[in-house]
C-alpha cells in the first residue's frame, strides 16, 4: 500500500488544518477575520471574475505582498472595501497576490507591470466585456469611490437602479413600476456623487423611486439651487424638499432622511435609516458570510543572518526575478527587451552562483541574442527556460529566505535578496576589472535602473530607485565609485524607510555597516562613515569567497520545519522531487503515452485495414493535452506516481510468488512424501 506516502498525506492534512487554525485565514496582506477585501487566487479570479454572476462588478488590486507600496496601500483599500460592504450584492472588493507563482498567469493576463494596479471590471452581460477594464490610476480613497461610481454609472446591468441623469423629465414617468412608488429627483451639478449615492442607498426600498438630473438640464424648470431634493407629484408638479451644501456626506444623509419622512407610513418601515457612516461611505447590504479565503501556510521563522551573504538568497532572488517578475509581462519588445538582454549578460558575467547556474544563465544569454523575431511573450519566456533545464545547467525551481528571512512573508524576502544580488554584482564588477581602462563603471548600475523600470513589482520603490538613479553618468566613473554610489543608495532608502510600515518590526532598517560588523568604518566622534574604509569592507563582505553555502542547497526537502514555504512550494505538489527527477518522470510518462498511442492507432488500422499512422506526443496539442491529463491521473491515486505503482506490482508478483513456492513445499511434498517413521498408538 506504500504506507509512507498515506502517512504524506495525513501528515500534509493535518498541517493544512493547524495552518487555519493558527493563520487565521490570513491571505497576504488581506485577512477574511478582520478586513472585507475578498482574497482571489488563479482558479477563484477565473471562477468568480472571468466567469462573474450577471449584475456584479468588480473592483481587483493587483498587489505585491512584500511591495512596500502595497504595504502603504493596503489600510486604504481595506477602508475601501469597508466603506463598499454593503454594496457587495453589486461591487465586489477584491485582491489578488501576484508574488505567488501560482498567480502568474491572471497577472500577465492583464498586463500588470506595476504593484499596487486596481482594475474595475464591467458586469459579464456586457458584450466584450473584457477589452472594457479599465484602471483606477489614483490611490486616494475618495478619488477611488469616484471611480468606481463614475464606472458603475457607465456599465450598469438592466436589473440595477437607473445611475445615469435624466436627459428630461418626461423620461421618469417612462420606467417599470413607477405606478406604485413615490417619486423623488435630486437636481445636482454634473459631477456631484450625492444623487448616485441616494439612488444605491435607496436601491432595495420597494415604493421609493430616485432619480437625479443635471444642472444644465433644469434651467427651463426654474431650479436655482444645487444640489437640491424634490418630490414629484402625482399631479406632475413638485414640491421642493430640501438643498443641500455641496457637503457630500451631509447632503447625502439629510436627503435620504427628508425621502424617509415622505414616504408613506406603510412604506416607511421599509426604508433602511442610514446613520453614522463614514464620509463617502456608499452602501446598504452586509457583506455574506460565505467569503472565498486562502490559506497561508503556517512556516518556521529562521533568525536572519546579516553577517554573511547566503548563496539560497541569492539563487532565490534569481528564481523569483526570472520565473515570477519576467515571466508576469505579458509581451517585451523594444526597450524592455533591450533591458532584459542587459540584465541576464550582467547576470552571466558576474554572478558568482555555482557552476550549473552560470552555465544555465551562459545559455539564457545565447537564447535572448538568437531570438527570431524582436518579441518575447511571457509566457514564451517560461517554455524558453524550462527547456534549456538539463543536468548540466540549471536553476534550481526553490524560493527559500535565509538571511533574508523576515519575521513574516511580507517583509523582507525578496527586495532583501535583491539589494544583496545588486552589491554581489556590483563588487563583483569591481574585482574582474580593476585596472582595466576599457571597462563600463555603470554597466551593473545600468542594468539595474532598466530591471527597475521595467520589471521591478513595487512601483514606488521603482519610482524612488529611478530618481536616485538619475545622475549615475556624472557620479560613478570607476568600478569603486559603483560599489559606493549602490551603498549609499541602499543607506539612504533604509533611513527613508525606518519606522516605516513595510518595516520589519523585529529587524528594524539601520545604516550599514553596523559597528559590530566594521569597527573602523564610522569615526567615533561624528559618527559619519569612513568611505576609504567602508569600500575595503564591502568588497570583502560581498565577494565570492565569503558567500556561505550551505550543504542543503542542492535539494530542497519541503518537510523541513525550518523552510520557509514561498508560493506554490507545498508538501502535497512537490513530493520531495527535485527538479530533475520531475523533469526525468515527466519524460517518462510521455513515452508511455506515445507507446499507448502507437498501440491504439495499430489496433484502429488492423480494424479498418488501413495502414497504421504513428503520432508522436510532441506534434499535437490535443496529444499534450492527453498527456497531461494521463500524468494528472497518476498523481491522483494517493499521490503515487507511475513508478510507485510499478515498484508495487513488482513486490505483488514476487510474494506471490514466494508464497507458492513455500506452499509447495511444506504442503505439496509433504503429501507427496508422508513420514515413514511415525507409529500407530493401539
Amino acid at each position: 500500500m506504500c504506507p509512507s506516502r498515506f502517512v504524506q498525506v495525513i501528515r500534509f492534512i493535518f498541517l493544512l488544518t493547524l495552518g487555519l487554525i493558527v493563520d487565521g485565514y490570513k491571505d497576504g496582506l488581506y485577512s477574511t477575520e478582520t478586513d472585507f477585501v475578498k482574497p482571489l487566487n488563479h482558479e477563484t479570479f477565473q471562477a468568480e471574475v472571468i466567469n462573474s454572476r450577471p449584475g456584479l462588478i468588480w473592483i481587483v488590486e493587483f498587489y505585491n505582498s512584500w511591495c512596500g507600496h502595497c504595504i502603504h496601500f493596503a489600510p486604504t483599500w481595506k477602508q475601501l472595501a469597508k466603506d463598499l460592504k454593503d454594496l457587495v450584492d453589486i461591487v465586489v472588493v477584491a485582491a489578488i497576490d501576484c508574488s505567488q507563482s501560482v498567480n502568474v498567469k491572471p497577472c500577465r493576463q492583464f498586463d500588470i507591470q506595476a504593484y499596487p494596479t486596481v482594475k474595475m471590471f464591467p458586469p459579464s452581460e456586457m458584450s466584450e466585456r473584457l477589452e472594457k477594464v479599465a484602471v483606477v490610476r489614483s490611490q486616494d480613497i475618495q478619488k477611488i469611490k469616484h471611480n468606481i461610481l463614475n464606472f458603475v454609472t457607465d456599465f450598469t446591468p438592466s436589473t440595477w437602479p437607473r445611475l445615469k441623469p435624466l436627459e428630461k423629465m418626461e423620461d421618469l414617468w417612462q420606467e417599470k413600476g413607477i405606478q406604485n412608488a413615490q417619486l423623488f429627483v435630486i437636481f445636482e451639478e454634473e459631477k456631484s456623487l450625492t444623487g448616485r449615492q441616494v439612488v444605491l442607498d435607496l436601491r432595495n426600498v420597494s415604493g421609493v423611486l430616485v432619480r437625479t438630473m443635471v444642472k444644465e438640464k433644469v434651467t427651463k424648470y426654474g431650479i436655482t439651487e444645487f444640489p437640491s431634493l424634490y418630490k414629484i407629484n402625482p399631479d406632475s408638479t413638485y414640491t421642493k424638499l430640501a438643498v443641500g451644501k455641496n457637503l457630500l456626506e451631509t447632503d447625502r444623509l439629510m436627503f435620504v432622511e427628508h425621502i424617509r419622512e415622505e414616504v408613506k407610513t406603510d412604506h416607511a418601515n421599509s426604508l433602511k435609516v442610514i446613520s453614522e457612516r463614514r464620509q463617502g461611505d456608499f452602501g446598504v447590504k452586509n457583506r455574506p458570510a460565505n467569503s472565498v479565503h486562502q490559506i497561508n501556510p503556517k512556516v518556521h521563522v529562521l533568525q536572519p543572518n546579516g553577517t554573511k551573504v547566503n548563496m539560497q538568497d541569492l539563487e532565490s532572488a534569481l528564481h523569483y526575478s526570472l520565473r515570477q517578475e519576467i515571466a508576469i509581462c505579458q509581451t517585451m519588445d523594444g526597450e524592455r527587451l533591450d533591458t532584459l538582454k542587459s540584465y541576464i549578460v550582467v547576470l552571466k558575467k558576474y554572478f558568482p552562483g555555482r557552476e550549473p547556474v552560470q552555465k544555465f544563465l551562459v545559455k539564457v544569454s545565447e537564447m535572448l541574442s538568437s531570438l527570431p523575431k524582436p518579441s518575447l511573450t511571457g509566457e514564451e519566456w517560461m517554455d524558453q527556460l524550462d527547456s534549456l533545464q538539463t543536468k548540466e545547467h540549471y536553476l534550481p525551481e526553490v524560493i527559500r529566505w535565509v538571511s533574508c528571512q523576515g519575521s513574516s512573508l511580507q517583509y523582507r524576502g525578496f527586495p532583501c535578496s535583491m539589494w544583496t544580488l545588486f552589491h554581489v554584482l556590483t563588487v563583483a564588477a569591481y574585482t574582474q576589472n580593476r585596472g582595466q581602462r576599457a571597462s563600463n563603471p555603470k554597466e551593473v548600475l545600468s542594468a539595474m535602473q532598466g530591471y527597475m523600470k521595467h520589471f521591478f513589482g513595487c512601483e514606488e520603490c521603482s519610482k524612488h530607485f529611478l530618481e536616485m538613479s538619475q545622475n549615475i553618468n556624472l557620479e560613478v566613473t570607476s568600478q569603486a565609485e559603483s560599489v559606493l554610489w549602490l551603498w549609499r543608495s541602499h543607506n539612504r532608502v533604509n533611513k527613508r524607510l525606518h519606522g516605516d510600515e513595510s518595516e520589519d518590526p523585529q529587524f528594524p532598517k539601520v545604516q550599514f555597516p553596523p559597528k559590530s560588523l566594521c569597527n573602523t568604518c564610522r569615526d567615533d566622534r561624528s559618527f559619519k562613515f569612513r568611505e576609504k574604509n567602508v569600500l575595503p569592507f564591502l568588497i570583502e563582505f560581498y565577494s565570492e569567497k565569503e558567500i556561505f553555502i550551505s550543504d542543503d542547497l542542492e535539494t530542497f526537502h519541503e518537510e523541513n520545519p525550518e523552510i520557509n514555504v514561498v508560493g506554490d512550494m507545498r508538501a502535497d505538489s512537490k513530493n520531495q522531487l527535485d527538479w530533475w527527477e520531475k523533469k526525468q518522470r515527466d519524460k517518462d510518462l510521455k513515452q508511455i503515452q506515445e507507446l499507448r498511442l502507437r498501440k491504439r492507432n495499430r489496433k484502429t488500422a488492423l480494424e479498418q485495414s488501413q495502414p497504421v499512422a504513428v503520432h508522436h506526443t510532441d506534434n499535437g496539442a490535443d496529444v499534450k493535452e492527453k498527456a497531461r491529463a494521463l500524468k494528472r491521473g497518476m498523481r491522483g491515486l494517493w499521490g503515487l506516481t507511475q513508478l510507485d505503482v510499478s515498484m508495487c506490482v513488482v513486490f505483488y508478483i514476487i510474494s506471490t510468488a514466494i508464497i507458492l513456492l513455500l506452499y509447495y513445499h511444506f504442503i505439496i511434498r509433504r503429501r507427496m512424501n508422508p513420514c515413514k517413521n511415525v507409529k500407530t498408538v493401539m
